[in-house]
């Protein structure tokens, strides 16, 4: 699990997620210190990254065009990421 131990007690979970969690079937990624109080742009481009290359496939439901997640679709892509868009 990628939180920290104050941060997961915190944090509130759907119930549907809860069973899913607790059977390791379902990671929790977060990059966020105890003293960071929001994600920069940085943190959620390497979230996103880590986030793809551990379930290696990737549902975009919306890109824009130019946008960074653009950029980083085509890395992944690269990368063996198996990248789906919704709108396909």
């Amino acid at each position: 699990m990628g939180m920290n131990q104050l941060r997961w007690q915190t944090f509130r979970i759907p119930v549907a997620w809860k069973t899913k969690i607790e059977k390791g079937r379902m990671p929790i990624i977060s990059l966020l210190k105890e003293y960071q109080k929001y994600v920069t742009k940085a943190m959620s481009a390497k979230r996103n990254d880590l986030t793809a290359h551990l379930a290696g496939r990737a549902l975009i439901i919306h890109a824009s065009e130019g946008g960074s997640l653009e950029g980083q679709v085509e890395r992944w892509k690269v990368g063996s990421v198996d990248v789906t868009y919704l709108s396909e």
